[in-house]
């Protein structure tokens, strides 16, 4: 809520079930009316976004299985498509069971983490166009999780850098690095 969006993220595409599918949009507007979606680029896309009056925004996400996957793909018993991410796959490996602060509270679903602070490391260094606005908001939300697991789980946080550090040189760890040194943070300090 604070950041004014949310992302959700599927590792399957084949949401619904047989007793008809009900829309991504027709769901988000039982939550507020003034849900609309997005546009896609390409005429003919299935949307992938949706805002609703107030600003806020609800992008589906995927994991990317290879390079030639459609952009969105889509999620036919949704009537909408999901955004293939990279690393997708590895941040929500290992989901924790939160509550969003919200009225009584709202039971959710998030990435571990220390799993979020270092998928936010790489993929502040792979956006560009108009994604470089997200960039800044990006490096923010990894410094800030950094801060806050050196002092509160700092072992944790030194064996999931370790496993993403391990998952390749070009596409993980040289990210990671990147940003650590514009966030001025020694990868020395983390472990």
């Amino acid at each position: 809520l604070m950041t004014q969006d949310a992302d959700l993220a599927t590792t399957s595409l084949a949401l619904g079930d047989d007793t008809g599918a009900t829309s991504m949009l027709d769901i988000l507007k039982r939550a507020d009316p003034t849900f609309r979606p997005v546009p896609a680029l390409k005429k003919a896309a299935p949307s992938s976004c949706f805002r609703a009056d107030n600003g806020f925004v609800i992008d589906l996400l995927t994991p990317a299985k290879r390079r030639s996957d459609k952009n969105p793909m889509p999620l036919a018993n949704l009537q909408a498509g999901a955004i293939p991410l990279q690393h997708l796959d590895w941040l929500i490996e290992t989901p924790v069971k939160a509550i969003a602060l919200h009225g009584t509270g709202i039971p959710v679903t998030v990435p571990e983490p220390a799993r979020y602070a270092a998928h936010k490391l790489i993929v502040a260094q792979k956006r560009s166009g108009s994604d470089r606005s997200k960039r800044a908001k990006d490096l923010l939300q990894a410094k800030a999780l950094l801060q806050v697991l050196m002092e509160t789980d700092p072992y944790g946080l030194q064996d999931v850098l370790k496993e993403a550090f391990a998952q390749g040189t070009r596409g993980w760890k040289l990210p990671m690095e990147r940003s650590l040194k514009e966030l001025e943070i020694k990868s020395g300090d983390l472990f």
